[in-house]
């Protein structure tokens, strides 16, 4: 996310399981979490730590979380409303939610803004099918360097969820 810094996560707390203190396989790259507020979009009141709370990482603390980012199916677990940017899914999924304050009005703002520019031309009209198919296929493939692009995974969800 814009104006984030990158930090390393255990995925099980270290707190409740000592045993997995530096195992790679317990370590995945996050985002800060909220430390840095990004900016704030033009002709939105400021945001300022009230209103932009810690998320992610900095949430979870010593949570454990249900859905693991190290499962195979984990994004598609996520349902992403392509309108209001809020997350949804079972259980688990919704307490992982809950725990990592992913459905904050910043976060779904921005997921907004993304489906926005992705799946909308620039009068605001939506993509047609092929259109929007293809987002979701360049949203699946990573670039030259491997990386998969900023929200792919909620960008292809949303465009999957507008084809007609």
């Amino acid at each position: 996310m814009p104006g984030h810094i990158v930090v390393t996560e255990h995925v099980m707390p270290v707190s409740l399981h000592r045993e997995l203190a530096g195992e790679y396989k317990n370590l995945l790259v996050a985002c800060d979490g909220g430390v840095l507020i990004p900016p704030t979009p033009p002709g939105e009141a400021p945001y300022t730590r009230i209103t932009y709370p810690l998320h992610c990482d900095k949430a979870k603390k010593n949570e454990e979380i249900p859905v693991s980012p190290f499962f195979d199916d984990c994004e598609w677990r996520f349902n992403y409303n392509p309108i209001t940017g809020m997350v949804s899914g079972d259980a688990d999924v919704m307490k992982t939610v809950g725990v990592l304050k992913l459905n904050h009005r910043a976060l779904t703002k921005e997921r907004q803004k993304e489906v926005q520019r992705r799946c909308y031309d620039s009068c605001g009209n939506l993509l047609n099918n092929n259109q929007l198919s293809a987002v979701f296929s360049h949203m699946l493939t990573p670039d030259g360097y491997g990386h998969y692009r900023n929200l792919y995974y909620v960008i292809a969800s949303a465009a999957l969820s507008l084809v007609v």
